[in-house]
């Protein structure tokens, strides 16, 4: 139900706005990765020629200018990309748990990183009235704050598989015995010793992500 009230909104906000008056949205879009921007900026850029308001925080300069988009560059998250390729080889040259609190640890320091930086804070510090988040969830339920901030509801847009923590923040069902953990990189037709596995690794996910 939750899930289907998130789309329906971002939905609403695309396909109507020629009935009604713009929108102001602040877009955050922080993880360094082109896969994430890409998806940010196709959402941006659409909202925009829609006729609503946008201010993009982003790793990334936006490609094509647009008069209603309002660019945050967020300069320095470069050392974030070094520490996810690093992740990465964990894969291989490390546990699986490793894996997993590294990039949780990785990405609260993004979030830290984001939250602190000069121009985040200068918008914080201004007058700057919003409509609406769009926020990433990759890991960082902690930039949901901006929407406490500023009042306003917030549409969470899932840039990867969904995980345990996106599943339950939208309460889609999540069951270990046929959800299989991205960083297992099992099939959804397990076998009984994978699933207990999986199992174990979804509560341990749940212990170091709280």
């Amino acid at each position: 139900m939750f899930f289907k009230t998130i789309f329906a909104l971002l939905f609403y906000l695309i396909y109507t706005t020629d009935l009604l008056h713009g929108e102001r949205i602040l877009a955050v879009f922080p993880v360094p990765k082109k896969s994430h921007f890409f998806i940010g900026e196709a959402l941006v850029q659409e909202l925009e020629s829609r006729g609503h308001q946008i201010t993009f925080l982003t790793s990334f300069r936006v490609r094509e200018k647009k008069e209603k988009i309002q660019e945050i560059f967020l300069n320095g998250t470069e050392k974030f990309v070094r520490t996810d390729e690093y992740l990465q080889d964990l894969h291989q040259s490390h546990s699986v748990l490793e894996a997993i609190t590294q990039s949780i640890y990785a990405s609260a320091e993004l979030v830290n990183f984001t939250l602190s930086h000069p121009e985040v804070q200068k918008l914080l510090r201004s007058d700057a009235t919003f409509d609406l988040l769009l926020v990433d969830s990759f890991m960082m339920d902690a930039l949901l704050g901006f929407a406490q901030h500023y009042k306003v509801p917030s549409v969470v847009v899932c840039t990867t598989s969904t995980t345990k923590w996106t599943d339950e923040m939208v309460r889609n069902p999540y069951n270990p015995a046929y959800n299989p953990n991205p960083f297992l990189g099992s099939s959804n037709r397990m076998t009984l010793a994978e699933r207990i596995v999986n199992t174990l690794l979804s509560l341990f996910v749940e212990i170091s992500y709280q």
